[in-house]
Formats: C-alpha cells, structure tokens, sequence
C-alpha cells in the first residue's frame, strides 16, 4: 500500500527559476515544502558528506536529514539557509539555490531570542512503498522547540519528514543512500488535537 500525504503540497525542481516555488499558507518553516533535487540518476557531482557519518541505513539518513534541514541556530547560523547547507550532506546534489535563499517566517523571532532549534525525530508509523535495490522511502515524525538563550521557549511544532532515497553504487565518490526527494508536511503545534 502507499502512503498518501492529505496536505496540500507544492512542487519544486532543480533548475527551475527563482520565486517558482513556494510552501503552502503557513507561516512556520519548511511548512508544505517538497523540493524533488534529483531524479533517481547518478548525480552531476558528487555530494558533500557529513564527517563520519554512516551512509549505510536509508532510516538514519532520512533522520539526519531532517534533523539538519529542520535545526536553526540564531548564535551560530547566518540564516536559515545554513540549515539547508547542513540537510545537503544527506542529498543526492545539493538544495537549489532558490531553495536556500527561501526566507523563514521565524527567523527574525529566533535572532530575537537568541534561540536555536531543537529537533526531536522518532520513527514513522505509517505504511510507505516497498524498497527497491537502489530506491528506498523513508519518513520521520519530527517535533521542533525554539528554545531562547533568554529562557524563551517558541511554541513547539509537529511535522511528517517524508524522504525518497536513492542509493549509489559502492563504487561511487560518496557511496551509500542519499535524500534525492523530500516532503516536509506541517502537522500543527504540540498542543493541536
């Protein structure tokens, strides 16, 4: 059986023009994102590594990929695209450009508060596709908490992280299982029924 997503979601693929893509109406971040980054080809290039990272399990990818892509950190990031630098560690080409200079609505609050975000990931209950050799799906419930170097604490928010992963041959620059298409779907906050 396969899982079907109830939000509505837009599309977004490498190459194409700036301000061509965007999220559903919610003002949190990622909300509704889907951002196809490669089809399941080999890549143009081949993509960064996270230092020590076993690339071996489609779970922990898509873990640590939506970990990375979802984390902020207002002491230390330049912006919310430095999360989706750390997520390209995980992907089969790195986030298109207009996908990393995409504002975030909570940015500003987080700089205000000197606040980082914290991701918390468990596993996915639901039923996904069923894997193939070099093909895999993958999906995440991830709970985000803005928390403030003040003592401020953002209202806590719940997403599904689903991942399609494409997996390279052994031989390959960086071998192993990488993100090539994801969708982060927007469940509400913390406290919604």
């Amino acid at each position: 059986m396969v899982r079907t997503v109830a939000a509505a979601v837009v599309t977004c693929a490498v190459g194409l023009a700036a301000g061509a893509c965007g999220a559903n109406d919610r003002s949190d971040l990622h909300s509704g994102d889907t951002a196809p980054v490669a089809s399941a080809g080999s890549p143009a290039a081949p993509p960064t590594s996270a230092p020590g990272f076993d690339y071996s399990e489609p779970e922990s990818v898509c873990e640590a990929f939506a970990k990375a892509i979802l984390a902020h950190d207002a002491t230390t990031d330049a912006g919310p695209q430095d999360a989706y630098r750390r997520a390209s560690a995980y992907m089969v080409e790195p986030l298109p450009a207009t996908e990393q200079t995409r504002g975030d609505a909570r940015w500003a609050e987080l700089v205000a508060h000197r606040a980082r975000i914290e991701v918390e990931v468990r596993e996915w209950a639901g039923e996904l596709p069923a894997d193939h050799p070099t093909t895999a799906f993958r999906a995440v419930l991830a709970t985000t908490r803005p928390v403030g170097s003040d003592g401020w604490r953002g209202e806590e928010q719940r997403y599904a992280v689903y991942c399609s992963l494409y997996r390279s041959d052994p031989g390959q620059a960086s071998p192993g299982w990488r993100v090539a298409e994801y969708t982060i779907e927007y469940l509400g906050e913390s406290g919604d029924a």
